[in-house]
């Protein structure tokens, strides 16, 4: 459920099952993990990086001071090789990823989002990277180019071999990206960093687009991120497209297997439906063990609301 209301009324619909929409709502969005956000960060990164070189590394580059859980949502991309980052809107989900490719500079970069988000990323990288500025990250946008997707692909390749910095950046939209021609080039390259903006659209297990980037381009990616303010918009189901692209090894490769093991069926002559969920606790301490949720009203530092006309 994306919202408590459509919890509540789901549950309406589930009364008197073990577990219903409504309370596995409730006990995701409410998890309280077990360690603090520093000792989480300390387990999660493995002693591989220590504050002080996050510090020197990650903000000395930047054009403006991250927030806390910024720096934290920082700390877990680098120092780990799958991060998923459940923030709100509005909490600076972007400026992480740009902070990220300012510090480390990874070759090439992939960045899969909706269509209507594709012209907001290089905008992002011009208010939040210098090294954009500067012209040692080169960012590739599916949208500067018109024609097919065939067509489009052509003139994107041209450009990554015309490309001298020190970090290229492609940005493609959900769509277009599992198409056989952007596909192929797609799968053609090693990617350092793969992220998935609004990593809910790809939620469906059976979908062409979570097909493919769980199964297809994930190994593909040395190093892979989602980023989302609302992970699992629909039901626990969603967990399985989502985490696939992060980590097969989460939920296993069968979402048959997935959905027997986490949902409660019962047989409606041709098919099989949900009435509620199972094994909850288990499916949290998989999701938090890879996931760092921050909620507007818990982040106590953000400034007063902004709005940004985006020209279209």
């Amino acid at each position: 459920p994306a919202t408590q209301t459509h919890a509540e009324a789901v549950e309406d619909a589930f009364t008197g099952h073990p577990m219903s929409a409504g309370k596995f709502f409730t006990d995701l969005v409410d998890h309280r993990r077990e360690s603090t956000e520093n000792k989480l960060i300390e387990e999660l990164l493995g002693g591989k990086v220590t504050p002080e070189q996050v510090k020197a590394l990650g903000y000395a580059l930047t054009l403006s001071d991250p927030w806390d859980h910024q720096r934290i949502g920082f700390n877990l991309i680098i120092g780990r090789e799958f991060t998923a980052l459940d923030y709100d809107m509005g909490t600076g989900k972007s400026k992480i990823v740009c902070d990220v490719v300012t510090a480390t500079r990874p070759p090439f970069v992939l960045i899969a989002c909706p269509k209507a988000v594709v012209d907001v990323w290089p905008i992002q990288f011009e208010r939040h990277c210098q090294a954009f500025r500067d012209g040692d990250v080169d960012v590739i946008s599916i949208a500067d180019f018109n024609g097919t997707v065939a067509a489009k692909t052509e003139k994107i390749e041209k450009e990554m071999n015309k490309s001298r910095a020190d970090s290229t950046v492609l940005i493609v939209n959900y769509d277009s990206a599992w198409r056989s021609s952007l596909a192929r080039f797609l799968l053609s390259k090693e990617w350092d960093l793969g992220v998935c903006d609004e990593i809910h659209r790809i939620k469906s297990a059976t979908g062409k687009a979570s097909k493919f980037f769980g199964t297809k381009l994930a190994p593909k990616c040395r190093r892979r991120v989602g980023l989302s303010g609302t992970m699992l918009p629909h039901s626990p189901m969603d967990a399985f497209g989502v985490y696939r692209f992060l980590n097969w090894r989460l939920f296993g490769r069968s979402f048959t297997q997935f959905r027997s093991r986490y949902a409660i069926l019962v047989d409606r002559q041709q098919y099989k439906m949900i009435v509620g969920y199972r094994n909850c606790d288990e499916m949290n301490r998989i999701i938090f063990s890879c996931t760092h949720r921050v909620k507007k009203r818990d982040v106590l530092d953000l400034p007063p609301v902004t709005h940004v006309r985006i020209p279209i």
